[in-house]
C-alpha cells in the first residue's frame, strides 16, 4: 500500500494552479508504478524512497523537475534526462502536455529497479 503523506498533500494544494496541476500528474505516475514506495518531504520537496530515495519533484521557475538520484544510470532512449551532476538527472516539465505518462513511468521503474 502506498504511503501517501499529508505533508507533501498540503504541500502539494499551496502550489500554483500549473504547478499543482503537474506535481499531481507525476505523483500519480510515480506511485502507480510501486504502492509501497515511501512518499515525504525533504529539502522542501516531495520525495519518493525505498531503501534509498528514488526520485523527487521540486518545482522551479516555470518548470516542475522530475528527478533522480541515480539518474545516470537511468536507461534513456529519448535522452531527455538532463544535469551535469556526478548521479543525478532531471527532466523539466513546463506543462501538462510535457509529461510522457508511459515513458515517465518507465524512467521510474527502472530507477526503483537501482534499488536493488
Amino acid at each position: 500500500m502506498t504511503r501517501v503523506s499529508r505533508e507533501v498533500s498540503e504541500y502539494i494544494e499551496r502550489l500554483s494552479e500549473n504547478k499543482k496541476a503537474i506535481v499531481i500528474a507525476l505523483r500519480k505516475i510515480i506511485l502507480s508504478v510501486d504502492p509501497s514506495l515511501n512518499e515525504s518531504l525533504k529539502w522542501k520537496q516531495p520525495v519518493y524512497s525505498k531503501e534509498v530515495d528514488i526520485c523527487y519533484l521540486f518545482p522551479a521557475g516555470n518548470h516542475v523537475n522530475l528527478g533522480f538520484y541515480k539518474g545516470t544510470e537511468l536507461n534513456d532512449p529519448k535522452k531527455i534526462l538532463e544535469g551535469t551532476g556526478k548521479t543525478m538527472r532531471h527532466i523539466k516539465i513546463r506543462d501538462l502536455e510535457d509529461i510522457d505518462k508511459e515513458y515517465f513511468w518507465e524512467l521510474v521503474s527502472d530507477a526503483i529497479s537501482k534499488d536493488r
